[in-house]
């Protein structure tokens, strides 16, 4: 399988668990840097697209104008049929494109908190056989509403959208199930900054190191997931 992944910022190039369930199935990756203008690939050259986070708003258009392209470049794969996920930024680029409203949440979430499943996604294929509660990582400030024709498969006490499905081909997750020890630390010594607000949403360093063994369920939940993602 062909996979094309969309990074945002040097910093947000890493992709976690998943660079070892793409290694795994010996799927091809690609990869455009929209930070660095590289070219947008064709929708028939991949089978799956991977659209990363990053540290800029979905309606920052006028300051990061690659916003704009990609959009319509995700629209397009959309339409196409493309499966599709989208992880943090990438979740509200994708709700964007579907006609939902990306915004500024009323608190930032910001570590290792539960994500729970909604009645729809306790009832789904994609969540059969998985706990109700899961610890993963969050690294946000901005939710988005639900995009039309879709189904809201997880929330948590920040934020109720946490993740959705629209039919059977485009997935996004607000948090990140990739997050490995290696990449929060990378992410903590990049954006520090980000952890000096006094909030019951967001773990100071120290917190978030002492519970990097969530990693290793969180991982092995999103093999699971990328594997009957594509199967739907």
């Amino acid at each position: 399988m062909n996979i094309h992944i969309f990074q945002h910022a040097p910093l947000e190039n890493d992709t976690g668990a998943i660079n070892h369930w793409i290694n795994k199935g010996n799927h091809k990756k690609f990869y455009t840097r929209l930070y660095a203008d590289d070219p947008f690939p064709s929708i028939d050259s991949f089978d799956f697209l991977i659209i990363l986070g990053g540290p800029m708003g979905t309606y920052e258009e006028d300051k990061y104008v690659w916003l704009i392209k990609e959009k319509e470049f995700i629209r397009q794969a959309v339409n196409a049929g493309k499966k599709i996920l989208g992880i943090c930024l990438g979740s509200q680029l994708l709700a964007d494109v579907l006609g939902a409203k990306v915004y500024k949440n009323n608190k930032k979430e910001i570590g290792w908190f539960p994500v729970t499943l909604t009645p729809d996604g306790r009832d789904h294929a994609l969540f059969a056989g998985i706990e109700n509660s899961i610890n993963v990582l969050h690294w946000h400030s901005d939710t988005f509403t639900l995009p039309e024709k879709s189904i809201r498969l997880l929330e948590s006490e920040a934020c109720v959208n946490q993740a959705f499905l629209y039919e059977t081909h485009v997935l996004g997750l607000q948090f990140h199930f990739e997050a490995t020890p290696d990449s929060v630390i990378s992410m903590l010594e990049s954006d520090s900054e980000s952890l000096s607000i006094s909030s019951d949403s967001v773990q100071n360093s120290e917190e978030m190191l002492n519970n990097l063994h969530y990693s290793g369920k969180s991982n092995e939940i999103l093999f699971t997931l990328l594997d009957r993602f594509l199967a739907l």
